[in-house]
């Protein structure tokens, strides 16, 4: 993340916000689900580096989404909002992924959190046609 954030951050000023929201939407259920079946060193640290990046690419994207249109006086807010949201669904997801683990393991539950980033993409494309009236 510490590489990716600032490149992703570029491309986004460039791009848009669908920049750096489909790659993570893409990388980090692709490493979930390689992670559910990971069996070795090699694999669980290829897995770490496909998930930083996807990570890296979406925070990216929504941070800056959170902070855009918000008069300048309260992007401090709009900042601590955000981070206030993303680290209470860690949290969260964190705790939800125990129980989880428990009935199905650990493999099972990689593969089953890796949902949660495909209907968070979801949810943006339809958000994002609906505002914009037009596709991604």
């Amino acid at each position: 993340m510490l590489v990716t954030r600032p490149l992703f951050g570029k491309l986004i000023d460039n791009k848009g916000f669908g920049a750096g929201i489909w790659p993570g939407v893409i990388l980090v259920p692709a490493a979930l689900i390689l992670l559910s079946v990971s069996n070795s060193l090699v694999l669980f640290l290829i897995c770490g580096s496909i998930y930083g990046i996807g990570i890296g690419a979406a925070q990216a994207s929504l941070q800056t989404m959170a902070i855009v249109n918000v008069p300048k006086d309260r992007t401090g807010a709009a900042n601590a909002t955000f981070f206030t949201g993303f680290d209470g669904g860690i949290g969260a997801g964190a705790v939800l992924a125990g129980f989880i683990s428990t009935i199905f393991g650990y493999g099972g539950m990689f593969g089953f959190t890796a949902i949660f980033p495909v209907l968070a993409g979801i949810l943006y494309f339809v958000t994002s046609r609906r505002k914009r009236g037009q596709s991604v």
